[in-house]
């Protein structure tokens, strides 16, 4: 296979762009997720790109053919242990993003929601799925998915949801904890679109997020209710 000095940098280029791809791959899904763990990603793609550039100049080298199997079983096994920790890295987030952000989270926002709002209550919120299907509720989403007044909007220029709040008008919000935070500081009291109408009314936090730390895995599962005052 490495007997050929000219086809070795076809084989170096191989492996570099098929390990670089998998790191991509494996990276796209962290940051998708937002996880924290995408710095994980970013090491193993060091590792996939320094592995392919090794056989590469491996595959250039005048050595006797044992050494460049021996070689190839290296890179081989690196390969092999480098993925195996993706995969189960992976798995782990999926598991916690399954069990802490869709299940202690946005169910239990759904939930709230069901037992604790009148039945025409309208509800603005980004995150349409979960939270949607088990509160049953009438749902404006943000982002204009199933809410045509919202898209409206964004036509008009109002792009900001903050914006839209005296528009759109609706009975509850959802919000990220950080989210809450912002908003409520945007504007002084008088003018605040959020407090001057609103109040919080639950918070779904099952990692106890601090709203002022950048920390991505427990901002994503905490999450605000907020209603507006009678």
């Amino acid at each position: 296979m490495w007997g050929d000095g000219r086809r070795a940098p076809r084989w170096g280029t191989a492996l570099a762009l098929g390990w670089g791809a998998a790191a991509l791959a494996g990276g796209l899904l962290f940051a998708a997720y937002g996880e924290a763990a995408l710095g994980v990603e970013r090491k193993l793609a060091l590792v996939f790109a320094a592995a392919g550039g090794l056989a590469f100049w491996a595959g250039r080298r005048p050595w006797a053919a044992a050494v460049r199997w021996a070689a190839l079983g290296w890179l081989a096994l690196a390969f092999a242990g480098t993925a195996g920790f993706t995969l189960r890295t992976t798995a782990v987030t999926l598991r916690e993003v399954q069990s802490v952000r869709h299940e202690a989270s946005l169910k239990a926002v759904g939930l709230w929601l069901n037992r604790h709002t009148p039945l025409d209550a309208r509800v603005l919120l980004e995150p349409l799925g979960y939270a949607g299907y088990y509160a049953q509720r009438v749902m404006l989403d943000e982002v204009g998915l199933v809410t045509p007044a919202v898209v409206a909007l964004k036509r008009s220029g109002v792009t900001d949801t903050y914006e839209a709040l005296d528009a759109l008008r609706p009975d509850y919000v959802l919000l990220h904890c950080d989210d809450a935070l912002r908003w409520a500081e945007r504007d002084p009291q008088p003018e605040n679109r959020l407090t001057r109408a609103f109040r919080l009314a639950a918070e779904i936090n099952p990692l106890g997020f601090d709203p002022r730390d950048a920390e991505t895995r427990g901002r994503n599962s905490c999450y605000q209710i907020w209603e507006r005052y009678p």
